[in-house]
């Protein structure tokens, strides 16, 4: 008899504690971003990770204001990075200012892109809400570096030495070699 009381009182609790939504999943929050060329973006931000749907290399996000003249100083090193690591990292620039349409928005890229000899596919929100979700010091560009497993690596503000991206861009991807090299000799003293 005891025992179905405590039981009926565990049930009991457990159903209340569902309704009361203890036991349901956390919601984070999701910023949605779209390129000049088309593409969306879908960006889930947990704490010091991200979650970005079948993204499985290190990720280098740009945040920077087509307004701000003094962010696109040294834009060259970012692109010198862009362009040597493309293959190992994804590089996410996306626009900060969301004060204008969609239509000048692109002709903004378009001008930008010509003016610095750049060819990033920049990205646009309808707000800021997930750049202001970083704790910023200035109002120069910003760049945010995640590793494999989006997990956050490092934060860059304003005019930043390549060198000093890159020695942890390598840091990350001989991690993952690594990682990789360990997989591999474990599978394959499996299989002998």
């Amino acid at each position: 008899m005891k025992t179905r009381i405590l039981i009926s009182l565990f049930l009991l609790i457990l159903l209340s504690g569902c309704k009361q939504g203890i036991f349901s999943k956390k919601t984070y929050p999701e910023f949605e971003f779209s390129s000049f060329s088309g593409k969306t973006l879908k960006i889930i931000k947990i704490k010091n990770r991200i979650e970005i749907k079948n993204q499985t290399k290190p990720t280098l996000f740009l945040f920077i204001d087509s307004s701000c003249e003094n962010c696109f100083i040294g834009i060259e090193h970012i692109k010198r990075l862009v362009d040597s690591y493309k293959n190992k990292i994804d590089f996410i620039p996306i626009l900060t200012n969301s004060n204008s349409s969609q239509k000048i928005r692109s002709s903004e890229i378009l001008v930008l892109n010509q003016i610095h000899n750049l060819d990033f596919d920049f990205y646009t929100a309808k707000d800021n809400s997930f750049l202001e979700s970083f704790e910023r010091q200035t109002d120069t560009n910003l760049l945010v570096f995640y590793d494999e497993k989006l997990r956050l690596v490092q934060t860059y503000e304003g005019i930043v030495p390549e060198e000093m991206i890159e020695t942890d861009i390598n840091k990350i991807l001989e991690k993952m070699e690594k990682n990789n090299v360990s997989k591999s000799q474990k599978y394959s003293q499996k299989n002998n």
